[in-house]
């Protein structure tokens, strides 16, 4: 059986590869907007609103990880 040369692995290469990490953009917290008026309505409310908040931290912790993995030990993202 022949293997064609594209088919060949590359030998590896001595040149640093940089990578350039796309991170989410950072966007604006919303809270949903509440009018309550019984004691069900004002607990419905809480838990909407816990909801949110948990929704945005999730998103702040993802973006702030990406970022974190752009950056080498020395502090220096790595495509700079």
């Amino acid at each position: 059986m022949t293997t064609l040369s594209a088919c060949m692995s590359a030998p590896p290469s001595s040149e640093p590869t940089n990578t350039m990490r796309q991170c989410a953009p950072v966007t604006r917290c919303t809270l949903p907007a509440t009018a309550p008026r019984t004691n069900d309505d004002l607990r419905k409310a809480i838990d909407m609103t816990q909801a949110a908040w948990a929704e945005c931290a999730a998103r702040v912790d993802m973006i702030a990880a990406c970022q974190e993995e752009g950056f080498s030990v020395t502090g220096k993202a790595d495509h700079e």
